[in-house]
């Protein structure tokens, strides 16, 4: 993960990762979803990453992301995404999703899918999307080092925005889990 402007930000790369291992697990038809406000705040890197990794893997067909509008207890913004992921299932048949929404596996288990068994799904945080597979942050580390940032700038007395910004990157990792086996 990045240390940036966004303290949610997952990496292009980290997009990439997830795909390959993926397609190295056997699956060949990858869905993404991702709320589209939440990939515009953080520029676009969510559907940057998933294209890329579409053309590295040379993915054929490259299935469209599907852009979400999940809106936490409104039950008719619910209802419209819910009919919209079932159109979306139907028309691309995805054998595997990764997914930035939290909401995705209980909306694909009321569409009567069973998960992995139907539909293989991972996580761009196996923190926060309720999947045992998908993307490791290492969160912790992420906070470590933004603490030891910041004791840094106290100590050689920084104030306010740095006159040379920098990014630090704790690279993800995958973590394997029954909501998306490797296919036999």
């Amino acid at each position: 993960r990045c240390l940036s402007d966004w303290s949610s930000d997952v990496c292009s790369s980290d997009l990439v990762m997830a795909f390959k291992t993926i397609h190295e697990y056997g699956y060949r038809r990858i869905g993404f979803t991702v709320n589209e406000e939440f990939n515009l705040h953080l520029g676009g890197n969510f559907l940057s990453g998933c294209y890329y990794a579409q053309t590295l893997l040379k993915l054929k067909p490259a299935l469209p992301p599907l852009l979400t509008v999940l809106n936490f207890g409104d039950a008719d913004e619910m209802a419209k995404q819910k009919a919209a992921l079932q159109r979306w299932l139907v028309r691309h048949k995805p054998d595997a999703i990764l997914t930035v929404d939290i909401e995705l596996p209980d909306l694909i288990r009321e569409l009567g899918y069973r998960i992995p068994q139907d539909i293989a799904v991972a996580g761009t945080s196996v923190l926060d999307i309720p999947v045992e597979a998908g993307i490791d942050q290492h969160s912790e580390a992420i906070g470590r080092l933004a603490v030891e940032m910041l004791v840094k700038q106290i100590n050689v007395n920084e104030r306010g925005e740095p006159r040379d910004p920098c990014r630090i990157l704790v690279e993800s990792r995958w973590k394997d889990g029954n909501s998306l086996p490797p296919k036999h």
